[in-house]
């Protein structure tokens, strides 16, 4: 069942073009002490006081797994040990000592350094975003780690049976050198995401997701081997292979690497010298591929697979504006309104712009339109108006637009009806886009759609009819300022500022909710307000039910079943908006990004 979105904003506002503050996120604390730690910038590519204190605040605790073999190590302990040759069109670091064989290890320094023995360092990368050259409230901090070999995975070479494997086993996937990484990204100085490296991919997650923190330190599990990070201890498989076998990490808490002790802390920049001068190698950092007759039909890998690119041409180092591995869909521009329906959100930026996303808070957002005013969402349907013209889609987020009708000031979608006011005169269609309209009301402010119910406020009386389109109108409240209908529930801000509600038929008695009010919406079971100061409340069941604190500084609430959407702002950046999912205490899901300066606004663009 899909829910139709109703969306509140300070009463008298319109359309307002506000601004982000992460007051969501959880407070920071005062940063611990870690002056007895190795930490230190490189010279080379210096670092703020700030930046670098919060590099080493949020470094990761990294548990290395039981039976881990291959540990991490400086990069300069690999370099003593390696020597540049060229085969075909790229440079690799080679080993000085053969390996031995394809899948041998015979130089000692591939079993690296261990951290309970040694302060191996992590290399914390700082990156300020940046979108088509403007500078954003995103900051990056990457904790690149290296590894001198990697383990590949033992694999079927035949047929993987219901008895075992058929053929035999071999191992492959090997390669000397190993970069991983854990990505931080902060809204302003406020953590929100943490991104973790996975073979070709990664997961992201939420800063402050259950289990995954020490502290402020993120805690994460290298699997053995291949030192793919994850937030848990257990058995990841990552992929099935066409002879029935698949491709497993196992993580658990054997040794814990603490990377605040020799953390190393420098800044993006185009060219590097002194220590780290190794970030500007383009070339592999390993010995080149061999042993792939029999394997890389299979797995696509070979017994030993060529070394890894380095972390400067990995597209993540770079400073512009990109979403995280396994979390695409942000996008840059101040929101001035968002409506939520179902598993659809739709955002409107300050410039006009449309933009619509299905499916999780993490799916792709997909343009719609330029030039809109309003925007509206119910079912599978998606609704504009771009100057005085309303055009409707229905279908996928892809679907041709089909004009409804001109001189339309204000646009509402539910089910299959659609509504429009024109001149002052509301409108309602049933069926088809193509359907005839049928007159509702003259003199009318705001019209508003639920399922079968029509409500509209003309000269400042709200009256709400039920049935077909030709029903009577049932009185509702003499002094309404706004109106909200889901389900059997009507809502009424009055213009003294009291939040009214009642449930059942059109005749039922209110219930005063909460006085004070800039404004109201409902959704299914919920209620929703916000009062003086942009302090919004929610409150789940019956209409007595007690009100959940949700969050400070809003300017727009919107409630769609078990969705919650907000606007924020804290006078400084604009527009930026929230969404979560789930119970009234679950956390918030970033939508978009902002600009740090005050130019221009537009952006047309979509990151993900």
């Amino acid at each position: 069942m899909r829910h139709r979105s109703v969306s509140v904003r300070r009463w008298g506002a319109g359309l307002i073009a506000t601004a982000s503050a992460l007051v969501l996120l959880p407070a920071l604390a005062s940063p611990p002490a870690v002056a007895a730690e190795r930490t230190r910038s490189a010279a080379t590519a210096s670092v703020s006081s700030a930046d670098e204190e919060l590099a080493r605040r949020y470094a990761p605790r990294i548990w290395l797994q039981s039976a881990e073999d291959y540990f991490p190590s400086s990069v300069e302990w690999s370099l003593e040990n390696t020597h540049i040759e060229t085969h075909g069109d790229d440079q690799f670091y080679v080993t000085n000592e053969p390996l031995g064989c394809d899948s041998c290890t015979n130089p000692g320094f591939l079993s690296g350094q261990r951290p309970d023995h040694d302060d191996v360092p992590a290399y914390a990368e700082v990156v300020h975003r940046t979108e088509n050259g403007r500078a954003t409230n995103i900051t990056d901090i990457i904790y690149w780690t290296f590894y001198p070999y990697n383990n590949g995975k033992r694999v079927c070479i035949g047929w993987q049976s219901p008895f075992g494997c058929v053929g035999g086993y071999s191992t492959f996937g090997n390669h000397v050198g190993d970069w991983e990484h854990v990505t931080i990204r902060f809204v302003g100085d406020k953590p929100y995401q943490i991104s973790l490296s996975q073979h070709d991919g990664g997961q992201a997650l939420v800063y402050g997701a259950e289990g995954i923190l020490d502290g402020d330190q993120p805690v994460v599990y290298a699997a053995q081997g291949s030192h793919g990070l994850y937030p848990d201890a257990g058995r990841h498989t990552y992929r099935h292979l066409p002879n029935g076998d698949t491709l497993d990490d196992d993580t658990d808490a054997g040794t814990l690497w603490d990377t605040r002790k020799g953390l190393q802390v420098f800044s993006w920049q185009d060219k590097y010298s002194g220590d780290l001068e190794w970030l500007n190698f383009t070339g592999r950092w390993g010995n080149w591929k061999s042993g792939c007759g029999i394997s890389e039909p299979i797995t696509g890998e070979c017994v030993l697979n060529d070394g890894p690119k380095g972390p400067s041409m990995k597209e993540v180092f770079k400073p512009h504006m990109q979403a995280l591995d396994g979390a695409p869909g942000l996008f840059g521009g101040a929101i001035a309104d968002m409506v939520i329906d179902g598993d659809r959100t739709g955002v409107l930026t300050t410039d006009g712009t449309a933009y619509v996303r299905e499916g999780d808070a993490y799916a792709n957002w997909m343009y719609q339109a330029d030039g809109v005013s309003s925007l509206a969402l119910s079912g599978n349907r998606i609704g504009i108006v771009q100057g005085d013209v309303a055009s409707v889609k229905e279908g996928g987020l892809d679907a041709g637009w089909v004009r409804q009708s001109e001189g339309v000031s204000s646009l509402a979608l539910s089910g299959n009806r659609v509504g429009v006011i024109r001149k002052g005169v509301a409108e309602v269609k049933e069926g088809d886009l193509n359907a005839g309209w049928v007159t509702q009301a003259e003199g009318v402010s705001s019209l508003v759609l639920s399922g079968n119910r029509v409500g509209v406020i003309h000269k400042g009386v709200a009256e709400v009819k039920e049935g077909d389109l030709k029903a009577e109108w049932g009185l509702q409240e003499k002094n309404a300022a706004s109106l909200s209908l889901s389900g059997d529930r009507v809502g009424v801000l009055t213009t003294d500022r009291t939040a009214l509600v009642k449930a059942g038929d059109l005749h039922a008695d209110w219930v005063n909710e909460f006085g004070g009010v800039t404004g109201l919406t409902l959704s299914d079971t919920r209620v929703g307000v916000l009062v003086k100061g942009g302090k919004a409340l929610v409150k789940e069941g019956d209409l007595s039910a007690e009100w959940v604190d949700e969050a400070d500084a809003v300017t727009s609430l919107v409630l769609s079943g078990d969705r919650i959407g907000i606007l924020t702002t804290d006078g400084t950046t604009e527009g930026t908006a929230y969404v979560k999912q789930g119970g009234l205490h679950a956390k918030w899901g970033l939508q978009n990004f902002t600009f740090r300066d005050k130019g221009d606004k537009g952006h047309k663009g979509i990151n993900g």
